[in-house]
């Protein structure tokens, strides 16, 4: 029980607090005041401590009739707590008030300004006690209980999406929706204490409810089978709204009072309804071959391409076939068939495609023996394959031996005919590469024959050569080379041989007889030429690549471009040191490049031998 020590302390002190000085002879009248102040001052101290023990439902129902007057003003938490305390205070305060103004009337005392101030001191402590006591559960009570008294006079059902809400927004719009719709029912926004309640135990399982019909209708739909009876597009209507209605309400209890209807399934009901009888009869569709057959041959100028003939097939079949079809699946005979319609249409074309695929190929086949009977035994020319390959075998060239045909070809005879083509270019064109591919071995082999003669310092070792060529060195010939050369490739490879190869040849054959020829000394030049000296030059090749490179002549050098612009100003240096004088010019080419190709040293040194007809041009070319 709490203490109210000014006012003990008041009552240790009584006789000062009350009146004034007592007189001579007013004895007895000073004694009734103190017994009055002492029986006031015990039964304050009671009141104090009784006051509101056990709760104070009267500012719990003052709070009550606030929140419940004014519930607009008080939908936040937060802000009707603070003005309801003060409201449960001051209840309080009057009611304590009343008591103890009731109490001093009854014993009829008069209080002194020390003694009022006491008094008012232990109310403050006392109020201060039974508000923390009372007022947070009387608060939390008034809410819980309005809260309640609220979520029970709503009509939740209202706030229901509708379908194309449901086939727009995702969950999280879709309850943000829903929310601004309820509020939107109401004058006033709901307690703070019911959004969590609206949220998870309304709105929540409202959406659950509404997607389970959406996935129900949308499953139910797809499983429906129609009955063969139904030939109406009405009547078929009728029947699948019904179905899908009796499915989600009997997957779904709610949907028995908040039926949700879908754009998307009105839409396909309506389709659904509409095609049924179309897709009946396009299953139903039989397609005569022989009557396309006959469309070929009578007509081949209109199917050249799958896309036409499809469309002139569609023209001419499609009407009996429809009116066949009908026959088989017993429609109505007063059930009106348009072969315009995309859902039969599209079922003719699957069929027709599949069906006569192959009866086109057969025909392709048959154009391809008219308009190229040899077509089987058929090679291109050879320098059409090469020309294939220097375009990089992706381009076929034009052909000069194919025939010429008045004949429309369908489109698969000219893909058969090319597909066929490529193959024969392809093989060509590995044959091309296969003697290529000799001609570099053999010149290889050479060569390396030559070197290690060379190493061996056997120069008049003429038993290689004689058993290669079957004569001497010294009797070797360019025809001789070639020939021997030419049967070796096509020995390794095939015949005949292509221009390209024998090109290769001639020029490795030249490089060969090269290597067998003893360069000529100037001895011997001036012996030709007793009047003249002998100047030789030694040009050095280098470089790290086929392309590439620098010319060296003595102290003179050059970037390396094409044969002839390389050959000029090999040929400018030489008769610019030359010149005025009487000489004969050994010019020695020297290759310092193991990369570098036969190929082009020749062309190089083929060049020079043309500019400087005088000079011998020589080379020690060796791969």
């Amino acid at each position: 029980m709490m203490k109210h020590p000014i006012l003990c302390l008041a009552l240790l002190s009584a006789a000062p607090l009350f009146g004034g000085i007592t007189r001579e002879g007013d004895g007895a009248v000073m004694l009734d005041q103190e017994t009055r102040m002492l029986s006031f001052q015990l039964l304050a101290k009671e009141k104090l401590d009784h006051f509101a023990a056990d709760g104070f439902d009267a500012g719990k129902e003052k709070i009550m009739q606030e929140m419940q007057k004014n519930p607009a003003r008080y939908i936040q938490r937060n802000v009707a707590r603070a003005q309801m305390e003060t409201i449960f205070r001051a209840e309080m305060e009057k009611q304590l008030q009343g008591e103890l103004d009731a109490l001093i009337q009854s014993t009829a005392c008069k209080l002194n300004p020390q003694t009022q101030a006491a008094l008012s001191a232990a109310q403050k402590a006392t109020i201060d006690e039974r508000m923390k006591l009372h007022f947070p559960t009387a608060f939390d009570d008034v809410r819980k209980t309005l809260a309640e008294k609220e979520r029970k006079s709503q009509i939740f059902t209202a706030i229901y999406p509708s379908g194309k809400e449901l086939e727009t927004l995702d969950d999280a719009q879709l309850a943000q929706r829903l929310l601004e719709r309820f509020n939107q029912s109401r004058r006033q926004p709901i307690m703070e204490e019911n959004r969590p309640y609206l949220q998870n135990e309304v709105i929540s399982p409202v959406i659950a409810a509404a997607r389970k019909q959406q996935k129900i209708q949308h499953e139910a739909l797809d499983q429906l089978r129609i009955p063969q009876t139904l030939w109406g597009t009405d009547e078929i209507k009728r029947f699948i709204q019904t179905e899908l209605r009796s499915a989600t309400v009997r997957d779904c209890p709610e949907a028995q009072a908040n039926f949700i209807e879908f754009p998307s399934i009105s839409k396909k009901i309506d389709q659904k309804a509409k095609s049924i009888v179309s897709e009946r009869l396009g299953d139903a569709l039989e397609l005569d071959a022989k009557r396309y057959r006959a469309l070929l041959e009578k007509e081949p100028q209109r199917h050249v391409t799958p896309a036409m003939s499809l469309e002139r097939a569609r023209e001419v079949m499609l009407p009996d076939a429809l009116q066949a079809a009908k026959k088989t699946i017993h429609a109505p005979a007063t059930l009106t068939v348009d072969h315009h319609d995309p859902v039969i249409r599209q079922k003719f074309d699957r069929a027709a495609t599949a069906k006569f695929k192959s009866l086109r190929d057969d025909y392709a086949q048959a154009q391809i023996r008219r308009v190229w009977p040899d077509f089987d035994e058929w090679l291109p020319r050879l320098e059409e394959t090469e020309l294939f390959v220097r375009q990089g075998e992706k381009t076929l060239p034009a052909v000069a031996d194919r025939p010429k045909s008045d004949e429309v070809l369908f489109s698969e005879t000219e893909v058969k005919i090319e597909a066929a083509m490529q193959k024969k270019f392809a093989a060509e064109s590995r044959r091309l590469k296969a003697q290529l591919q000799a001609v570099d071995d053999f010149y290889r082999h050479v060569t390396d024959e030559c070197r290690k003669i060379k190493q061996q310092h056997s120069d008049n070792d003429q038993s290689f050569w004689q058993w290669l060529f079957g004569i001497t060195p010294d009797a070797l010939t360019l025809e001789k080379v070639i020939e021997v050369y030419e049967e070796k490739v096509v020995q390794a490879s095939s015949k005949p041989l292509f221009p390209a190869a024998k090109h290769e040849i001639d020029i490795r054959s030249r490089a060969i007889l090269q290597l067998l020829q003893k360069p000529a000394s100037k001895k011997e030049v001036t012996l030709q030429d007793e009047e003249k000296q002998v100047k030789a030059f030694t040009l050095v090749i280098g470089g790290t690549s086929d392309t590439d490179g620098t010319l060296q002549l003595g102290s003179w050098q050059a970037e390396m471009s094409d044969k002839q612009a390389s050959a000029n100003a090999v040929a400018a240096e030489v008769k610019r040191q030359i010149e005025g004088q009487n000489v004969s010019v050994i010019l020695a080419i020297e290759v310092t490049n193991a990369e570098l190709t036969y190929r082009r040293v020749a062309e190089l040194r083929e060049a020079l031998q043309e500019l400087l007809p005088d000079a011998m041009v020589q080379d020690s070319y060796r791969k």
